[in-house]
This record gives structure tokens, sequence and C-alpha cells, in this order.
């Protein structure tokens, strides 16, 4: 990947602009589902821009990392004995990524993984896979070999990467009952889990007290709100 390093980063700044349109909606600014052109996430262009440009600083900074994951030398009481300590990749990794910011956080799991050594297989969320297709195919532009970095898409393909036991590593940002299943599927193959979870749900804030007291006692139902979209 280091080799790769500076054409990355060139080919993904380059391919900023293409990548932050596909992000904004089609019809309006600030609405998640867009009715015409396909689902994809609200922003608008300055806030998608810089997500697009985050995803490519993210390569670049892990790409500079490669060359320095190396082991370690240890010492032990027993001057004939040492220990070695060896850092090797541990093959094939997972990424499941939510739609509220489906470059950086495809940056965040994707670009240290194939720093390390490893494949992925990335899924972004079904309803903005647009930016996140255009931005891999940057990446096999600027020189990574095809099959390091795959896409899936659709139904069903978490639970598949969770599940697969050639997959020996999931990342995953969601929800935390997704969290918790996708711990309960892994757990069978001993698989290392990197979990970012929490609720995904929001509320409106409001001035007035009557809906203010409405507003809180909402929270504990939308906390334990269960949604699964592996």
């Amino acid at each position: 990947m280091r080799e790769n390093r500076i054409d990355l980063a060139t080919v993904i700044e380059e391919g900023v602009e293409p990548a932050a349109y596909l992000i904004e909606p089609v019809l309006l600014v600030g609405k998640v589902h867009c009715i015409f052109g396909g689902p994809e996430q609200g922003k608008t262009m300055l806030e998608s821009k810089i997500e697009a440009e985050r995803f490519g600083e993210n390569i670049a900074w892990f790409a500079d990392l490669a060359d320095k994951i190396h082991g370690e030398y240890v010492t032990l009481p027993d001057p004939r004995l040492y220990g070695l300590v060896v850092r090797r990749p541990i093959g094939v990794t997972g990424a499941i990524v939510p739609w509220n910011f489906p470059l950086t956080l495809a940056a965040n799991k994707v670009a240290p993984s194939i720093a390390a050594g490893n494949c992925v297989v990335l899924k972004p969320s079904s309803t903005t896979p647009l930016a996140t297709l255009r931005c891999v195919e940057a990446l096999i532009e600027g020189g990574l070999p095809e099959g390091v970095v795959n896409v899936v898409l659709g139904p069903g393909t978490g639970e598949a990467i969770v599940s697969h036991p050639l997959i020996r590593k999931v990342a995953l940002t969601g929800s935390t009952p997704t969290g918790k299943r996708v711990m309960a599927v892994a757990a069978p193959y001993l698989k290392v889990d990197g979990l970012q979870i929490a609720s995904r749900w929001g509320l409106a804030r409001t001035t007035t007290a009557e809906h203010l007291a409405q507003a809180i006692d909402a929270v504990p139902a939308l906390c334990d709100h269960v949604h699964l979209p592996v």
C-alpha cells in the first residue's frame, strides 16, 4: 500500500467533487431519502465535500503508516532466551458502515486494515452506497489491486460477513442491538469484533414546557428501540 500512497491520495483528491455530489440529495438538501435519483444521504455540498476529502486524508495517513508496523524484541530474565512479538495480517476483515458518515467511517475501517496487509469486505448502508462505490473505484484507479477492497450491497450481506468463517475480524458502526447481534453471530468463530455502537435516534429540541416533558418521556423508548439492519 505504501508504494501507492501518493497515487491513491491524488486520485481520491481528484475524485472529491463527484463523490461529494453523490452524497448531496437530488431534490432537497437535508432530506435523507431522495424521491428521485435513488436514496442517498442528505448533507450540504460543503459538508459532503469535507467528508470526501477526509476519506482521502485517512487513506493517505494510513498508507504512510504501513511500513511502520513491526514486531518487537523482548528481553527475558534468562539471558539465553529472548522473546519476539511478530505482527502478521489476519487475512480478511469485514466492515459494516452506517448511512450518516458513509465515507469517513468506511475509511476509518478500510484504511488501517489494508495498511496492515489485509483484504476487506465492505458493506455500506443500503441507503448510501453510491459515494462509497465511487471512492473504492478511485482506490483501484490509484493502484490498489482489485480484490483488496470488496463492496457488497443488499439485504443479508451484513449477516453473511459476520458469519463467514474466513472473515476473521469485523468492524461495525451501528446501533446497540445490531452490535449485540454481531457479537452473538461472531462468537462461535471467536472473531475479533470492533464495535462502535450507540442509539441512532434523535430528538427535536423544543422551548415549551409541555413539549419538553413529552420529549424527556420519549428518550427511554428511543434508546431501547430495536433495529437490526444487518
